[in-house]
C-alpha cells in the first residue's frame, strides 16, 4: 500500500479524521519537510518521490499539474481530490477505502475524485 502525502491545503479537520481513523496509512505532511507553500508541481515531485498518493482539496490546479507531469513523462503516483463540501466522515471512509483497495500499479497516473 502506498502512503498518503496531504497537500497542506486540506481542512485540518480531515487531516486530523485520517490520522485518527484510517491509522493503517503512512501519512506525510508537507510541514514534515519544510515545503509549506511549495507549488503544486513542487508537491506532486514531493509525492512521487516518496512514492505517495497525494490528497489534495484543491481541484482548480493539483489535476491539471498531474496530467502536465504524466504529459512530460514523469511518474505521478496517484492523486485523490476531494471537495470542500463532502461530509468529513464520508471524505475519511472513502480515502481510506481507495488507499486499502487499490494496488500500487491502479494508483499510478490516477486521479481520483471524490466522492466515488
Amino acid at each position: 500500500m502506498r502512503p498518503l502525502a496531504i497537500d497542506e491545503n486540506v481542512n485540518r479537520k480531515l487531516v486530523r479524521g485520517i490520522l485518527r481513523h484510517a491509522t493503517e496509512l503512512t501519512v506525510y505532511q508537507p510541514q514534515q519537510f519544510n515545503l509549506l507553500g511549495a507549488s503544486d508541481p513542487e508537491i506532486l515531485s514531493w509525492a512521487a518521490g516518496l512514492n505517495a498518493v497525494l490528497l489534495s482539496q484543491d481541484a482548480a490546479t493539483v489535476p491539471l499539474f498531474a496530467y502536465e507531469r504524466v504529459a512530460a513523462g514523469l511518474e505521478m503516483t496517484g492523486v485523490i481530490i476531494i471537495p470542500q463540501h463532502l461530509p468529513l466522515r464520508q471524505a475519511v471512509d472513502e480515502t481510506r477505502c481507495c488507499m486499502l483497495c487499490l494496488t500500487d500499479e491502479e494508483w499510478l497516473n490516477t486521479t481520483l475524485h471524490l466522492p466515488i
